[in-house]
């Protein structure tokens, strides 16, 4: 294998293909990079069994062939070279690849590319949508935050939910606590369809994928692709049965209170510093909201730092309330929005509220309350 290629190019390609080439595995080919060198192109893939990326880049190839060699170990390298093309030469031992550049000449081993996992890729008659890469970007940021983790025991929560139906896409994510829905109308096809996606597989995407990419989406039983014409990421999808988000968003309000957005963002951050206890397995951040006349005032006490209490203007609609929430949980949402305003809904002091933006209604956020008996919106699934 012999083939020229830009600097700039192989490191953006193999920073790539190096988000799913396993950081630590008893099998060395995992952490790996396949590079297979055909007419006119290289790709690059990487397969950790959990998510695989090939990505495909133009090059000057004057002997078709392939090699695995490590992946850290050659983006470390790449990096690091000269602002020049970057030939790749493969020993004809096979045993070790010259990579050299202006001056520059490194043999690093290789690994036999037979223990390399092939890309199971989703072939044949299969449904297709597709989105923007801003889109799925959009999605991402908007729900990703309310994804439970592995300790929940319950795998079909440490995803982001994607549910197609009537023209409509709702990406949503939530640790039973909290809850994110990011709704996008208007698309075109009639597929309809339920799945859950790892968080990873997502981020990968948005790290990856310029924002003006068209990115198409297929899906069997067991995994789901996405692509581009120069990138195929593929994943699991987790197995599960979605919780009915239409009964998780509360109904009829008695509060609704508007306040300014970064105003109060600010004022949690600033709360936090004397109300976050961290234990060791878990941080509270308890925060009292209390609602009167056209005023919003949280406060929070610690017993090792002692008690703060902010006080912010806010329109105010309904009846007076005190409550208990998570301040840390609203103050993520507040951070993925934009808005100027946030409209927030209450309605009782042992129900969960909701949060909407006051520019944007694709997005919303339902949290409970702090309370001892809470109610759990896992009981909607």
């Amino acid at each position: 294998m012999k083939a020229l290629i830009s600097q700039k190019e192989l490191d953006k390609a193999i920073q790539i293909v190096n988000r799913a080439a396993a950081a630590k595995s008893m099998i060395p080919a995992l952490a790996g990079i396949l590079i297979h060198a055909e007419t006119g192109k290289l790709v690059l893939t990487a397969n950790n069994h959990e998510i695989a990326i090939q990505h495909t880049v133009a090059a000057e190839v004057e002997t078709p062939g392939k090699v695995l060699v490590s992946g850290r170990l050659l983006g470390d390298l790449v990096k690091k070279m000269p602002a020049d093309d970057v030939m790749l030469k493969l020993d004809p031992s096979g045993n070790s690849l010259n990579v050299s550049s202006a001056g520059t000449s490194y043999n690093i081993l290789t690994m036999k590319t037979y223990e390399f996992p092939a890309i199971e890729m989703i072939n044949g008659d299969t449904e297709v949508f597709s989105l923007l890469a801003s889109e799925l970007r959009d999605i991402f940021k908007q729900t990703a935050f309310a994804v439970g983790n592995d300790e929940i025991g319950r795998p079909v929560f440490t995803g982001i939910h994607l549910l197609l139906k009537n023209q409509q896409l709702s990406a949503f994510a939530t640790d039973t606590h909290r809850f994110a829905l990011k709704r996008l109308t208007g698309r075109s096809n009639e597929i309809e369809t339920n799945l859950i996606i790892p968080n990873k597989i997502l981020a990968d995407v948005t790290m990856v994928l310029d924002p003006d990419d068209t990115v198409n989406i297929t899906w069997n039983a067991n995994k789901i692709a996405f692509s581009t014409a120069e990138t195929y990421l593929i994943s699991r999808l987790i197995s599960g049965k979605s919780p009915d988000f239409e009964r998780i968003i509360p109904k009829n309000p008695s509060t609704v209170v508007t306040v300014n957005r970064d105003q109060l963002l600010i004022a949690l951050e600033r709360l936090s510093i004397v109300n976050l206890q961290r234990f060791k397995d878990y941080i509270l951040n308890d925060t009292s909201i209390s609602i009167k006349d056209d005023s919003l005032i949280i406060s929070g006490t610690s017993r090792e730092k002692g008690h703060a209490v902010e006080e912010m203007t806010a329109q105010v609609d309904g009846e007076p309330m005190e409550i208990m929430f998570n301040g840390t949980n609203i103050a993520e949402c507040l951070k993925v929005l934009s808005s100027d305003k946030v409209i927030i809904s209450l309605t009782a002091p042992n129900a969960p509220a909701m949060l909407v933006a006051d520019n944007d209604d694709s997005f919303l956020y339902v949290f409970s309350p702090v309370i001892r008996a809470a109610p759990n919106m896992e009981a909607a699934s």
